[in-house]
């Protein structure tokens, strides 16, 4: 929706999102990005947008995924973080949390590395053509904007794409609250949603 309430046509969502989030950034406000499996790589490609291709402040830049897919190749990261050093640091930084939960067994949610299991590693396979030729993926490996920070659920969840479902992310982060040292800006309500605070405090193990 454009600014006299009309409905846009033939404008990518990419540039809708972009100048939505520049101005944001622009105006001093923090904007927090976050997307659960498919909306989080969408959320990482937003973030990498705003990175490589304006020049909005990034301190109040924060990007938060769920079980996000891998969302480039190695010859893309290659190509775009070269000569690009804010976006490495960012990357590196607090303000990308990308949480990847773990099943009992301590083996990662099956979506978080489903491009290098299928593209890569069926290289020979039919299958393995088709996805690579449809996600663009040309060779080598692909990989991930950021570390991953794993957590582990308090659950019996022992498949790794049962432990996908959102929820066990949410117990995840809440559980893992106290070793994750959670800070943001986010409203008192939603600190007490992922397990930063309770009653208005710094969240301790134990109820404490």
């Amino acid at each position: 929706v454009d600014s006299l309430g009309c409905y846009s046509q033939d404008v990518p969502l990419s540039k809708i999102l972009r100048e939505a989030a520049e101005e944001v950034l622009m105006s001093g406000r923090t904007l927090h990005i976050t997307g659960h499996s498919l909306g989080g790589g969408l959320g990482t490609m937003l973030a990498l947008d705003l990175l490589l291709n304006t020049e909005a402040p990034l301190g109040r830049l924060k990007l938060w995924t769920f079980g996000a897919p891998q969302v480039a190749d190695d010859e893309f990261f290659r190509s775009a973080l070269r000569g690009t050093p804010r976006a490495v640091k960012f990357s590196l930084g607090s303000p990308h949390m990308r949480y990847v939960a773990l099943t009992t067994d301590c083996r990662p949610d099956f979506v978080a590395n489903i491009v290098s299991d299928v593209a890569v590693s069926r290289r020979a396979s039919w299958h393995g053509k088709v996805f690579r030729k449809v996600t663009g993926v040309r060779g080598g490996g692909v990989g991930h904007f950021g570390r991953a920070t794993h957590i582990a659920p308090d659950s019996e969840v022992n498949n790794t794409l049962a432990i996908h479902v959102m929820g066990n992310y949410i117990r995840g982060v809440r559980d893992d609250a106290l070793r994750l040292r959670l800070s943001s800006d986010l409203p008192n309500a939603v600190k007490e949603w992922i397990g930063e605070t309770r009653d208005g405090r710094p969240y301790q193990m134990g109820g404490a």
